[in-house]
């Protein structure tokens, strides 16, 4: 190797630990390690190495029985590795002297030599109509470029090649359909909009890149980079920032905007923060923008539930999913068997479906909590849900939701120790997601460590204006384990508890506590004409569950005296 391509070879190597410093390259260990592994391979003259088979047991631990051609791991993290190097370079258009490229198809990286700008950009206000690229493909115009001439000895010839970003994200990754109701929306990030001076470029650009980043972890958002007119016009939704100086304290104003009505659908002022907005300024104001707009029953998802059409024996997709968080909240039978069979069309329309296998194996599990039919035996439905669950990682290990599913399915299956390190690493990959610390909160609880349990619903309380109605049988068994027979009222009386067979229970035993037994009749007359599954074997639910004995026999025994049937408390089915 001659002293040139030495040193081409090193300023790869630079241009390698530049990516990997970029906060969205730390916050997935996992494409980190496919960038350094096929950059590597391929310096060291191994490339022709690099096959999906190779990649899946050096980068992501699979074993020998792996197979690519049923299993689109690699194909699925490749995708997503092009679209972050995609993001990384728009960002820092001119620090390297070498970009990395993954070309479409490919698994072999090529190295192209970058031209620098002929003329400075302007700062004196920091708001511009280049599009700086996104986590789901806008339109990035670059220069001609010069191969590296390593890349010319592996035999790739020529300089040609199409602009990074040319195609719509939903080329490469519309799941099935063509509906737009079928597929997540879509959001843009604009640029923090300030006046020159008044706040530090790095700190305006670092709060773009962690809103970006926190965002791009809800499976239920594809999130653009940059609000420019082109993207602006594909995405759903656009995401605005001001920045101005009161009381020489430093304000945001963020708006939300349906793109397509420029209607404003949500605001936010964030007031008194240093003017010197550094990363414990940002964080609170990170945190709270991205659960109000990711979050289930968020900002996003309810405007996109009220601007969809009515979904029918077709629907498939992400109106599925829609549908299906609107059951958790208000669950009967007929809505369960609904959103089941629109899980099962989306899984069937594309078995590559990640989101698709992740609901049903969320469905999976409460038509056995609940005891609905799943069309499969009873006994069978946790073991579908499992497969389900795992199917879902299998095909996307950097899902949240996948992990979710994966963490349920185990849970109440009873495998606890697996399925809190399930739960773990979904925190990992979404620390915003409030409906995911409220799952994990709330087994923590049924499991009996109060403790744990409620410092994650009280930093869901913290953050989150409101939660949804099922936390509030959590926090009433919080109450009603510490004797706080008010507060246990409080939460039971919760207006949208009630639509919750769980809701029902805790307010049959708050009033029965408060010594009020018609009212605790009325509600038993409900959990039995609305919840008839749950309420034939009460004890069995809550052995589905996996409550905790000592919770369990506590419950049953004021439900018992409460009036509610000692045939639906005690039969051979047990704790399990």
């Amino acid at each position: 190797m001659d002293s040139q391509e030495e040193t081409n070879k090193a300023q790869v190597l630079a241009a390698l630990e530049h990516v990997l410093r970029d906060p969205a390259f730390t916050a997935s260990d996992g494409l980190s390690r496919f960038l350094r592994y096929i950059v590597t391979e391929t310096l060291e003259g191994r490339a022709v190495r690099l096959k999906a088979y190779a990649i899946a047991l050096s980068v992501f631990g699979r074993n020998e029985s792996f197979n690519p051609q049923t299993n689109s791991l690699v194909r699925v993290e490749a995708t997503r590795l092009r679209r972050l190097l995609a993001i990384h370079y728009a960002r820092n258009p001119n620090v390297s002297p070498f970009e990395i490229q993954l070309p479409k198809g490919s698994y072999v990286p090529q190295f192209i030599a970058r031209q620098q700008p002929a003329l400075p950009l302007s700062s004196s206000v920091l708001s511009t109509d280049r599009p700086t690229a996104s986590l789901k493909r806008g339109h990035l115009p670059l220069p001609a470029l010069a191969a590296l001439g390593l890349v010319l000895l592996m035999g790739i010839v020529g300089l040609a090649f199409s602009p990074l970003l040319s195609q719509s994200y939903l080329d490469d990754e519309i799941e099935i359909g063509t509906t737009a109701w079928e597929r997540a929306p879509s959001i843009s990030i604009a640029p923090l909009q300030f006046d020159a001076g008044l706040l530090k470029p790095a700190q305006a650009h670092a709060l773009n890149v962690e809103i970006l980043a926190a965002l791009a972890g809800f499976d239920f958002l594809r999130v653009y980079d940059f609000g420019a007119g082109q993207v602006q016009r594909r995405t759903d939704y656009r995401l605005e920032a001001y920045a101005s100086e009161m009381e020489g304290q430093l304000a945001i104003l963020f708006r939300l905007l349906h793109t397509a009505t420029d209607q404003v659908i949500w605001t936010q002022a964030f007031r008194n923060l240093p003017l010197n907005f550094t990363g414990d300024g940002r964080r609170p104001v990170v945190s709270k923008v991205a659960s109000v707009l990711g979050r289930t029953y968020g900002v996003v998802f309810t405007d996109r539930y009220n601007r969809m059409p009515p979904s029918d024996a077709t629907t498939v997709g992400f109106a599925c999913s829609i549908d299906g968080y609107q059951y958790f909240n208000t669950p009967s039978s007929t809505t369960f068997r609904q959103v089941l069979d629109c899980a099962n069309r989306t899984v069937t329309a594309n078995p590559k479906s990640s989101l698709g296998q992740a609901l049903k194996a969320a469905m999976l599990i409460d038509g056995h909590l609940k005891g609905y039919p799943t069309g499969e035996a009873q006994e069978s439905a946790l073991e579908g849900a499992l497969q389900a669950a795992n199917t879902a990682v299998e095909l996307n290990q950097n899902s949240s939701q996948a992990h979710r599913a994966l963490f349920l399915a185990r849970f109440y299956d009873g495998r606890f120790s697996e399925a809190f390190a399930a739960a773990k690493r979904t925190l990992t990959l979404n620390p915003y997601s409030m409906e995911i610390r409220s799952r994990v909160g709330s087994a923590y609880i049924l499991r009996g460590d109060f403790a744990t349990g409620m410092n994650l619903l009280n930093e869901v309380s913290a953050i989150a204006d409101n939660h949804a109605s099922w936390l509030e049988f959590y926090y009433f068994l919080n109450a009603y384990r510490n004797g706080d027979k008010l507060e246990a009222k409080r939460h039971a009386f919760r207006a949208s508890i009630a639509k919750t067979p769980l809701g029902a229970i805790a307010r049959i035993v708050a009033l029965h506590q408060q010594g009020n037994g018609s009212a605790a009749k009325k509600w038993i007359d409900y959990l039995e004409r609305e919840f008839p599954e749950f309420a034939i074997d009460v004890r069995a639910a809550f052995g589905r569950m996996q409550m905790l004995p000592t919770i369990a026999e506590h419950l049953t025994d004021d439900l018992e005296a409460a009036g509610l049937s000692a045939k639906r408390l005690n039969t051979a089915h047990g704790i399990r």
